[in-house]
């Protein structure tokens, strides 16, 4: 019985469409009760009974009382793998032993699902890729497994999605330990020394393939773990997370030529995508200055620079056509570098002896991503500007070249890698010319 369907309470009732959630009980009152009316005693205490409503909460849409339900209210099945429809593990996406609740799958119902493997794969990465998600303590452990074995295609879009849901997530709590149930292995030194070693040789393995991003991702996510969450390995931590830099940015200046001196717009066009994925890989890196107890050094500096300059060369003009996953890359890289803008200003600005040595690093570095910008053809050296609030993520260079040339005014966005020389962005043609059918099918001379 609704409470608002008491007779007594109906005038003061405020009846709503919407209203889907209110009082009821599972008793009726005595007033409409069929048993024989008997005549009362005319004592005060007898005539007051209760009116034997037991009320409670009640959904009137769903029908059910939230006061009987077991399950505790929880945002997990908003907290999913996105793994691409193309993949032939999509089928972990709604599977509810992989949501950030689940401990995952036991290992006799990983053993029992062999005859369900998908095709596209072989069952020791079907079986692989359900383990890594089996038991909350043990996901770090068997991650360090995989890594030295060659069960898991790291090199896959899916794996990707995999190990950045696993890495990233909080995890449950654990009384007197502050990494929790998920992270407390990292209190063990052996463990993360045993894990950057074999970080470290994946790394080795695709130095020299541009085209292994998905790997490059999952190894920078990885080892930027051990850099927030251990306190022995910390300085190891950086010096992979160094490595990893200066391999991406080596990515960077190939695909740069490779993109240069494509014969094809469709080569051209790959080669982008590639250098836009290893430019966002390269800035990720940074994020080990974010706590500003460290100093970027000229070089570090430099990969910056390029790393950002690449970036916005190869975002294209619509950055709508763009995949889900490097949507959510750009996401990431736009928060990292807001945070980051005092400590890229403190570096170039640190002292005068490497102030001197930062601006010839941020002007070589500016300077080479367009035609006719070499610093050794100025007359005098350039002057480096850096403007005030509301501009004061853009830094002015001028450099004044020889009675022939025109003097070259240069504005760079020294956090999102936006370049004008002379107010006109560098080498970019209007997206009607640049997106059209004629130009698209020329054959570019080699």
């Amino acid at each position: 019985m609704l409470l608002r369907n008491y007779k007594r309470l109906v005038p003061y009732a405020t009846r709503s469409r919407r209203q889907s959630f209110c009082l009821a009980s599972t008793s009726k009152s005595f007033k409409i009760t069929h048993y024989t009316i008997v005549p009362l005693p005319t004592t005060l205490e007898a005539v007051c009974k209760p009116n034997g409503l037991h009320l409670n909460y009640y959904d009137i849409r769903l029908e059910l009382w939230p006061g009987e339900l077991y399950q505790r209210p929880s945002f997990a099945h908003h907290c999913r793998m996105d793994i691409p429809q193309t993949s032939p593990f999509t089928i972990f996406n709604n599977s509810p032993n992989f949501d950030a609740a689940s401990v995952g799958p036991s290992s006799h119902e990983i053993t029992a699902s062999q005859t369900r493997c998908p095709q596209g794969t072989n069952v020791h990465e079907y079986l692989a890729f359900q383990t890594l998600f089996a038991g909350k303590s043990r996901r770090w452990p068997q991650m360090l497994v995989e890594l030295g074995s060659s069960n898991v295609n790291f090199s896959t879009d899916a794996v990707a999605s995999l190990v950045q849901f696993l890495a990233l997530q909080a995890g449950p709590d654990q009384e007197g330990n502050s990494l929790g149930i998920i992270y407390a292995v990292f209190e063990d030194p052996s463990f993360c020394e045993r894990l950057l070693s074999q970080l470290d040789q994946r790394l080795t393995a695709i130095a020299s393939n541009w085209r292994d991003t998905n790997t490059m991702e999952s190894l920078i996510t990885l080892g930027l773990r051990i850099f927030e969450l251990s306190t022995e390995v910390t300085d190891a931590a950086v010096i992979f997370l160094n490595k990893a830099r200066i391999v991406t940015n080596n990515w960077v200046l190939t695909l740069r030529n490779e993109t240069q001196q494509a014969t094809d717009a469709d080569t051209a066009l790959r080669c982008s995508k590639y250098a836009l994925a290893a430019a966002l890989l390269c800035r990720r890196t940074f994020a080990i200055y974010l706590d500003e107890e460290r100093h970027l050094d000229a070089n570090a500096l430099q990969c910056f620079i390029q790393s950002s300059v690449t970036l916005q060369d190869n975002i294209g003009e619509n950055p709508h056509h763009l995949t889900q996953v490097v949507k959510n890359s750009l996401v990431r890289d736009l928060k990292m570098v807001s945070q980051l803008k005092e400590v890229l200003l403190s570096a170039l600005k640190c002292n005068e002896e490497a102030l001197k040595c930062n601006e010839e690093t941020l002007v070589t570095s500016v300077s080479s991503f367009w035609h006719g910008g070499k610093v050794s053809d100025s007359g005098s050296a350039p002057r480096v500007e850096y403007l005030l609030h509301p501009d004061d993520r853009w830094i002015q260079i001028e450099i004044n070249t020889n009675s022939f040339v025109q003097q070259q005014i240069i504005h760079f966005n020294f956090l999102e890698g936006h370049l004008l020389v002379m107010g006109k962005p560098v080498g970019k043609l209007p997206s009607e010319y640049a997106e059209s059918m004629v130009r698209r099918s020329v054959v570019f001379p080699s």
